[in-house]
This record gives C-alpha cells, structure tokens and sequence, in this order.
C-alpha cells in the first residue's frame, strides 16, 4: 500500500520578469547568481532557465546565448543543472519544487547519467501512481453524480 503525504507549502512558484526570451533568461542569470539564495529558489530559477530553454529546443543559438551570458566555468554546470531540474519537475510537477526538502542542484549534477535516469524512471513511477490514486478516487465520485442526476431527471 502506497501512502502519499501532501504538505502544502505557503510559498508561491517565483514570477519572471522580461519582456522578450532574452530578457527573462538574464533576469535569471542574475538571480542565479546571487550567493545568498535558499536551495528550493535557486531549484526553482534552473527550472525556469530549462523551461525557456525547453522553448527554444536546447537549441545551439540559445546554447551560445546561455555560454555568453555565464562566465565559462559556469557554463557547464549551468546548462547540465537547468536541463536535469526541469526534467526531473516536469516529470514530477512543477509544483513539488515548493516542497524539496533533500534535492539540490549539486547532488543533481553529480549523478551519474545511470543514476539520473533512474530518479527520472522513478519520478515517472510516482506519478502515474498519483494520477492513478486520484482517478480512482474521481471515478466513483463522478459516477456517484451521474447516477444522482438520472435519478434527479427521472422524479421530473
């Protein structure tokens, strides 16, 4: 048996500010940047770095943007970071970045390629056990309500 804990977190997903794509992606080059931020926002600005990415395809031209805007060192680390979070919280939803208590953006980078998969299979695995937990629970409910508006129709 599958037990599912739902913490609600009061923080909300950061809000990006730019006008064009480019824009957007220095706005979170420089938060990236800064030295004092929690693991959950610096998680939360290399997923939006993967999402604009995404966007572009991971693309050579936004390649060459994301290489330019970072110093060289960086580069690396940065472009493997932002594609292995947002991967690993789209599969897993966004949403859950509000609530990581154990994933960083070091211990990310530093899985092997067999290692990140395999998070990537099992965050697939979690879910679709999800869905399947909450479809099983919708079923019976709609099915409830249908039968309550046949029921309803008929009386008239």
């Amino acid at each position: 048996m599958l037990i599912f804990y739902l913490d609600i977190s009061d923080r909300s997903l950061k809000e990006i500010v730019g006008d064009k794509w480019e824009n957007r992606v220095v706005y979170i080059r420089n938060k990236i940047r800064k030295s004092y931020l929690d693991q959950i926002s610096l998680l939360e600005y290399y997923y939006f770095l993967g999402e604009h990415l995404e966007k572009r395809r991971w693309s050579r031209n936004s390649r060459c943007f994301i290489k330019e805007k970072f110093f060289e060192e960086a580069f690396k680390y940065v472009w493997k970071s932002a594609k292995r979070v947002y991967k690993l919280y789209k599969t897993r939803g966004v949403h859950n970045l509000l609530t990581v208590q154990h994933t960083t953006t070091n211990t990310l980078n530093k899985l092997s390629v067999n290692d990140y998969s395999l998070l990537l299979s099992e965050a697939h695995k979690v879910h679709e056990e999800e869905l399947n937990m909450f479809l099983g629970l919708f079923i019976p409910f709609a099915e409830a309500q249908a039968s309550l508006i046949s029921f309803a129709e008929a009386q008239v």
